[in-house]
């Protein structure tokens, strides 16, 4: 085996340490993309409020909020892959 192979398997067996950098930089990154959808959720709720018709956009909330939630769990158990 080459040595730039060997270098490159060394670097992708790495494991970042808790309280790094890189490791705060990536969960930021990834709560704000799990986030991404919070200012929709938002708005939906306002013309909830609003509005006379209960409702009326059920299914792009129920979506956004599964999405959220199912994102938010394979986060907490190691599934987001980076």
């Amino acid at each position: 085996m080459s040595a730039a192979l060997q270098r490159e398997i060394a670097k992708a067996k790495k494991i970042l340490h808790p309280n790094s950098r890189k490791a705060i930089a990536i969960a930021k990154k990834t709560k704000k993309y799990i986030g991404r959808n919070d200012e929709e959720l938002e708005q939906i709720t306002l013309k909830h409020s609003i509005g006379r018709r209960n409702r009326q956009h059920a299914s792009r909330e129920d979506i956004i909020r599964m999405t959220k939630k199912r994102e938010q769990e394979e986060f907490n158990t190691c599934g987001i892959g980076i």
